[in-house]
């Protein structure tokens, strides 16, 4: 071992007891940060749950609970946008359209369904739909107006007419 050599280690030594820190629990740790490995880790999965309850339903945010709960109505939009009766709606804008953007003429690619002039949640509202089979026997729902979007235009367009914000009621 040469003279380097042993240069480097005392450096690499005192340079790992500057960066040497007590933990609360009263660890000794060499990272960045204020707690230990396993403290952290601790920390952490106080934040976010166990792989096994990754995707799983969390009761204490259902419904009426949850902060966002709206009286029930995104239940029905989400039962509208999944029924037969929608997926027809927007398949015949997309014929309508050629399958083509109205605002850039792009061909293809992810192409979106937009309700205009009016949105999806206003339509609602106007015909007094409260409940998935009244969506379903609402013909007007089903002949209302719509544009074939992009969507990198879809997101521009709601963003210059609605604002950042979505609304789902």
């Amino acid at each position: 071992m040469g003279k380097y050599d042993e240069y480097k280690r005392q450096w690499y030594f005192r340079k790992k007891q500057r960066n040497k820190r007590v933990c609360s629990c009263g660890k000794d740790f060499f990272s960045k940060g204020n707690k230990c490995g396993s403290c952290a880790a601790k920390e952490r999965s106080k934040k976010f749950p166990p792989p096994s309850q990754k995707g799983k339903r969390r009761s204490y945010m259902d419904g009426e609970k949850n902060p966002n709960y709206k009286d029930g109505s995104y239940k029905v939009t989400f039962a509208l946008r999944n029924c037969p009766e929608y997926k027809t709606w927007r398949s015949n804008i997309f014929k309508q359209d050629s399958y083509v953007c109205q605002k850039c003429f792009k061909s293809g690619g992810k192409l979106q369904a937009d309700h205009f002039p009016k949105l999806f949640s206003e339509l609602l509202r106007e015909f007094k739909i409260k409940t998935y089979e009244e969506g379903r026997d609402c013909t007007e729902l089903w002949k209302a107006k719509g544009q074939t979007l992009c969507i990198k235009c879809h997101r521009l367009k709601d963003r210059i007419f609605y604002g950042n914000q979505h609304t789902n009621n």
